[in-house]
């Protein structure tokens, strides 16, 4: 009986130890799990604004295609009728003379205001060639001048003291 004691102490030891860690081993799980849960419920919440963020965008994105759509089938309406509308006839005839007598001033004006640069050009040129050119008449004939007038107050002089 003795070896039975013995044996049913060491098998009650065997479970006492079994039984003293299995709640250890139960409470580290439970909160491994309740991290965990805590984990996925932060997900979760960040997930579900995330959705919400999205189904706005999409219910934004379906109301803006609607009025897309619906202009889109408004300008297409509007260019049926367009389309479909027969040309009306001009007013009056088409008249060159008239049409001459309306484009004459404005072409008048783009020519003068075309030619008139190169003008003003052509005209500073010029002025400057004959700066240039009295300048050089005036320093050719200027000295002969000024003989012939000190040879006419000579003669004159001795013609008036004569």
């Amino acid at each position: 009986m003795n070896d039975l004691d013995t044996t049913i102490d060491k098998i009650h030891g065997q479970l006492d130890c079994q039984l003293a860690k299995w709640p250890a081993d139960i409470i580290a799980e439970n909160n491994r799990i309740d991290a965990e849960w805590e984990t996925l419920t932060k997900e979760q919440d960040y997930q579900e604004a995330e959705l919400q963020k999205l189904v706005g965008r999409l219910e934004e994105l379906q109301k803006e295609r609607e009025r897309d759509d619906d202009a889109i089938e408004n300008l297409s309406a509007a260019l049926t009728s367009y389309l479909n509308k027969p040309i009306s006839p001009p007013d009056s005839p088409f008249n060159p003379d008239e049409t001459f007598i309306d484009l004459e001033g404005q072409i008048k004006d783009i020519i003068r205001q075309t030619i008139r640069p190169h003008i003003e050009d052509i005209r500073s040129e010029l002025t400057e060639e004959l700066l240039k050119h009295d300048a050089d008449i005036y320093n050719t004939v200027w000295p002969k001048l000024t003989i012939t007038d000190r040879v006419m107050r000579g003669i004159s002089g001795i013609s008036s003291a004569t």
